[in-house]
């Protein structure tokens, strides 16, 4: 899925939407949907959004959760089958944070709010494990040895 915010400033030129409905039309050829919003739509009714983000998302996270589910009880090879599918149905997470950050920060704050938000990102993609493991040990403390 393509999560977009069309701003006037970068849609105003007839090369610019030529542009937008090719890249549709590319990831439409791949199964792939695009969804935008206007800042208007962002700015002034912003539950309908994110109701009409729930109903895109949820099938995707439906297919997650079974597979999730299910991967105790698979053997191998039907595993690799199962995550091949699943992939397909990731949910971006980051990317509608992400675009919801650019939204609410205005422009002269964006890159500073957009370089705050990978810093964050990587700094818990680092030591996120660690806090599972510290966590793990601390409710069953030869646990650790089976990770």
């Amino acid at each position: 899925m393509i999560n977009e915010a069309v701003v006037r400033r970068w849609h105003a030129r007839q090369a610019a939407m030529k542009r937008d409905r090719d890249r549709d039309f590319a990831a439409a050829q791949v199964g792939v949907i695009t969804v935008r919003f206007l800042h208007e739509h962002l700015t002034s009714d912003m539950d309908a959004c994110a109701e009409g983000l729930r109903r895109v998302v949820a099938p995707a996270l439906a297919v997650q959760m079974l597979v999730t589910w299910t991967v105790p009880f698979v053997d191998y090879v039907p595993l690799l089958v199962l995550l091949a599918i699943s992939g397909l149905f990731v949910v971006p997470g980051h990317a509608l944070i992400r675009q919801s950050l650019i939204t609410a920060v205005g422009e002269e704050q964006r890159r500073t709010a957009l370089s705050l938000d990978g810093m964050v990102l990587e700094l818990s993609a680092a030591i996120g494990p660690a806090i599972a493991v510290a966590i793990v040990e601390a409710i069953r403390p030869n646990a650790g040895s089976l990770l």
